[in-house]
């Protein structure tokens, strides 16, 4: 993203510590998204994180945790192909429960390059948590 770029303009009085905050997903898992809003304004903007590159974040953030098109074709096809009948709709589950395991971590690694190119050089750190 271009705000990769774009260096650092931090006021200085955004130089202290801001209570942590958390940002839940749309649903019961991380597959369900992320909501499209621009949380605490006053702190993220004080350390120039303005409220396109957030909703950046969240948005790719979210593309990350979501099956793809073709994840969902071959979680269904595959149990078709190997000719196993009722018992398929357990192996498409647990093929899918394997995919979005992987999207988790892709979304873990998507989060670790945006830390490292763009928020931790702005004093804030961005971690995924699994829990209420």
């Amino acid at each position: 993203p271009a705000c990769f770029s774009r260096p650092p303009q931090i006021q200085g009085y955004a130089l202290a510590p801001f209570p942590s905050f958390r940002v839940p997903c749309n649903g019961r898992t991380f597959q369900d998204g992320f909501p499209q809003f621009y949380p605490q304004p006053q702190h993220l903007s004080a350390r120039d994180i303005h409220e396109a590159d957030w909703l950046q974040f969240m948005q790719e953030l979210s593309d990350e945790g979501r099956l793809k098109g073709g994840q969902k074709v071959t979680a269904s096809i595959l149990p078709i192909a190997m000719h196993v009948g009722a018992t398929g709709f357990l192996i498409t589950r647990a093929i899918e429960k394997r995919m979005k395991k992987g999207n988790v971590g892709k979304a873990a690694a998507k989060i670790d390059i945006w830390n490292y190119c763009f928020f931790n050089a702005r004093g804030v750190n961005i971690t995924l948590f699994q829990g209420p």
